[in-house]
């Protein structure tokens, strides 16, 4: 039997279980591709507040900290929604909400900063109005066309 296929005491010290978990996001410090780490599901509370949080800058800026119909659903969205719906209305608050971008912006690497304007351009200019006007494209089609164009920007 190949050594590989071996299951011994010396090939489960090098290769623990524990070290192959999502790393979780703290939010005090910079986060190399911080979106392409929100699209991992052990970054759910991260991702969570960040929506929260938008929702809350939004109801400040247009109107008037008051919350609407529209938003009060949001929020309740936001609090029990999964992780793919979550990441949805993420990008669609991260097209609209200039405090999330600017949080989004102040997470990221200074390397990778000119990588993030980019995918913020191609969702404002392709992604979002693609997947208003057009009705094929559902939640999770939409979840990965953002996470491949963040791969690729």
């Amino acid at each position: 039997m190949p050594t590989t296929c071996q299951d011994t005491p010396q090939v489960r010290r090098t290769c623990p279980a524990h070290l192959f978990k999502a790393a979780v996001v703290k939010p005090d410090k910079q986060i190399a591709n911080v979106i392409e780490r929100l699209f991992m599901s052990g970054n759910s509370v991260m991702l969570r507040q960040l929506v929260l949080d938008s929702i809350t800058s939004v109801e400040r800026d247009v109107f008037r900290g008051h919350p609407t119909e529209e938003t009060s659903r949001m929020r309740g969205n936001a609090e029990t929604a999964a992780h793919g719906v979550l990441l949805v209305i993420f990008m669609l608050l991260l097209n609209v909400d200039h405090e999330l971008k600017s949080t989004v912006m102040a997470y990221e690497v200074a390397e990778n900063k000119p990588k993030l304007v980019r995918f913020m351009l191609d969702l404002r200019q392709t992604l979002v109005i693609d997947f208003f006007t057009d009705e094929l494209i559902d939640v999770p089609q939409f979840v990965q066309q953002c996470e491949n164009c963040y791969i690729l920007s």
